[in-house]
């Protein structure tokens, strides 16, 4: 039997309300089958712990310099945080930045320690930052989306698109045929790559903090919830000579597999420029500071984009 050691017990046919797992399973197979497992089962959890470590708190084997009284909690959103800002360093120091899907950068979490050890839980009060407990007590800590309060720091400033809705499934319309990264892909103006936006996307939003100068590559028409907008392929650069390229799509990398997306000649000529396309950008990327060769144009005023959320959304 590979699971946890414990001995049959009395209380083998508690379940648990969420997932409906058992303790007997959990015994047979050392797994549990969701989060609400642990509140489920804790007098039983804590046993198996006492047993196995000499305490109903598994801490691990983590350094503790004398006289340490850091809250793991701080550090874990310290080291969070320092990983953003990490990134952000990387492309102010002339790193480029290429982000090949959409909906990046969008929720803060946090981890607490479960009955099984440290760090063990994910935290995200996805519905609302005004539901997690530590709102208006310790904010710092408080988890919701990047772009929201009670610290807002939108993911556009960083990946210069802003997430917008799903699901949907829509045609990529190359509106800026002659942008560096289309080179030899044989693009032409209003060229429709079929079905390539979706389900999730992005658009360049004014409303929102956005980089400068960023150029739109690709401006295609959706329909999201009855909602008419946009999604757009963003390219910005950096005074360090970085550029950062965001593909507004989930659907990108699905293209560079033939037949990935859709098939037929529509699916070859999609096949043919997402594969040049992002050929031409890891070479770019590859090379150095791409801002230096490739600097953005700035085009946002030309495309007329909406500030803000689209009516409906």
């Amino acid at each position: 039997m590979g699971g946890t050691g414990l001995l049959p017990s009395p209380a083998d046919g508690l379940r648990c309300p969420s997932c409906g797992a058992t303790l007997k399973d959990f015994r047979e197979s050392g797994r549990l089958g969701c989060a609400q497992c642990y509140d489920a089962f804790t007098p039983h959890l804590r046993d198996l712990l006492r047993r196995l470590h000499g305490s109903s708190q598994h801490v691990g084997e983590r350094y503790e310099s004398p006289g340490e009284q850091a809250d793991p909690r701080h550090q874990l959103l310290d080291l969070k945080d320092q990983l953003r800002r990490a990134v952000e360093s990387a492309r102010d120091s002339g790193m480029n930045l290429a982000f090949l899907g959409a909906n990046a950068v969008f929720r803060r979490i946090r981890l607490e320690p479960s009955l099984l050890g440290p760090d063990r839980r994910e935290v995200n009060y996805r519905a609302s930052y005004r539901e997690d407990p530590l709102y208006g007590k310790d904010n710092g800590q408080v988890t919701n989306q990047w772009r929201e309060p009670p610290a807002p720091k939108p993911e556009s400033s960083l990946t210069g698109v802003f997430y917008e809705c799903n699901p949907v499934k829509a045609d990529m319309v190359i509106t800026n045929p002659s942008f560096w990264m289309w080179a030899g892909a044989g693009v032409t103006q209003n060229l429709h790559l079929a079905g390539l936006v979706g389900s999730e996307y992005d658009r360049v939003n004014p409303g929102f903090p956005v980089p400068h100068p960023i150029e739109v590559v690709a401006h295609s028409p959706v329909i999201c919830r009855k909602a008419p907008s946009f999604s757009d392929i963003g390219y910005y650069t950096t005074p360090s000579g970085a550029g950062v390229i965001d593909v507004g799509t989930n659907s990108w990398v699905a293209g560079l597999v033939p037949d990935g997306v859709t098939s037929g000649s529509a699916g070859a000529v999609l096949n043919r420029v997402v594969t040049t396309a992002t050929t031409n950008l890891l070479n770019a990327f590859a090379a150095g500071p791409a801002g230096i060769s490739h600097p953005a144009q700035e085009n946002l005023a030309k495309v007329g984009e909406l500030s803000g959320y689209p009516p409906g959304l």
